[in-house]
This record gives structure tokens, sequence and C-alpha cells, in this order.
């Protein structure tokens, strides 16, 4: 039988989040990504993390 490994899902850049979050989801959106980086890093600002998260997903497109 395989062993489940437990992630530290505070390590996650809010990008990994989204990535992880369309992976196993239906409907997981850019705002859930944020509110779970938020809810892990209460004192960043909800407005860089989402400027951080589109930056990234443009990364990702080209």
């Amino acid at each position: 039988m395989a062993k489940m490994r437990f992630m530290d899902l505070s390590k996650y850049t809010v990008y990994d989040l989204y990535a992880a979050g369309q992976r196993i989801s239906v409907g997981y959106t850019m705002q859930d990504a944020i509110e779970r980086y938020l809810e892990m890093h209460p004192t960043a600002d909800p407005a860089k993390v989402e400027q951080e998260l589109r930056e990234a997903i443009q990364r990702q497109m080209w």
C-alpha cells in the first residue's frame, strides 16, 4: 500500500495553489487560490497577491 504524504501548503506560492486547485477541483478559481493563500499568510496584501498570480499565469501562457 502506498504511503500518504502530507504537504506543507504554506510553502506554496499563490500560483502553486492555483495550479494544484485546478488539477484536483472542478471550478477552482483565482479567487479561491488567493483566499487560501491569505488564510496561510494573513499579513500579505491581497492586491499584491492577486497581481502576483496574474503575472504568473501570464508567464505560463507564453
